[in-house]
C-alpha cells in the first residue's frame, strides 16, 4: 500500500488513480494561453495556469 492509498478514499482516490493513469502513458500535451490539456486514450485533464500574485482579492 502506498502513502496515498492510506489517506485517500472515495472520489479523491479515484481522481488520484485517473491522474496516475494519464501521466504514466506519456500523454499528448496541448498548450493554449493559460490552459494546458493532457490527453491519453483513456483520460484527459485540463489545467489552468494560476498566479496568486496576479489575483485581485
Amino acid at each position: 500500500m502506498t502513502g496515498a492509498e492510506m489517506y485517500c478514499e472515495g472520489m479523491i482516490w479515484k481522481q488520484e488513480q485517473a491522474i496516475s493513469a494519464l501521466l504514466v502513458v506519456a500523454p499528448q500535451v496541448d498548450l493554449s494561453g493559460d490552459w494546458m490539456t493532457l490527453r491519453s486514450s483513456g483520460h484527459s485533464a485540463r489545467l489552468k495556469r494560476f498566479n496568486p500574485r496576479q489575483q485581485a482579492w
